[in-house]
């Protein structure tokens, strides 16, 4: 695949993921967005895409997730700078159970955590260079 078709891609999906999004009211929960009606999956049931949002003022933003029902989430994260940053997933106990280290210069990205107990997380996003960042946002969908 070319690099120029992976771009391309990419692009069409950090542009869907930008339709969905919504901004968090500051109590720490952001309301659901739903770009589509649940469609039918292979071997029946139905799927909904649930997308939060919320934009990151600071180097550390923390945020409730809302009741998660269990699985695999997606974590979208983007932010502009020089250096690092880094997205985490605590349990209610604390337990870090998901943590990625991403270049700030790349553009806004996706990754999973797996197989995750139904209930309530947090998700933090640290960035590590204050001199360059002016922005910063995540997201939690399933």
């Amino acid at each position: 695949m070319s690099i120029k078709r992976v771009l391309t891609t990419l692009g069409v999906v950090v542009a869907a993921v930008l339709a969905m999004v919504t901004v968090s009211t500051g109590t720490g929960f952001a309301e659901p967005t739903s770009a589509q009606a649940p469609v039918a999956v292979p071997g029946g049931g139905m799927s909904a895409l649930v997308t939060y949002h919320w934009d990151c003022p600071g180097l550390v933003c923390e945020r409730a997730i809302p009741p998660f029902p269990g699985g695999t989430m997606s974590i979208d994260v983007d932010a502009n700078g020089q250096g690092k940053g880094t997205w985490l997933i605590f349990n209610k106990w604390n337990d870090q159970l998901c943590r990625t280290e991403f270049d700030l210069v790349a553009p806004a990205q996706s990754w999973t955590c797996g197989y995750l107990e139904p209930g309530n997380y947090r998700l933090f996003l640290v960035i590590n260079n204050y001199q360059h960042t002016t922005y910063s946002w995540m997201a939690a969908r399933w």
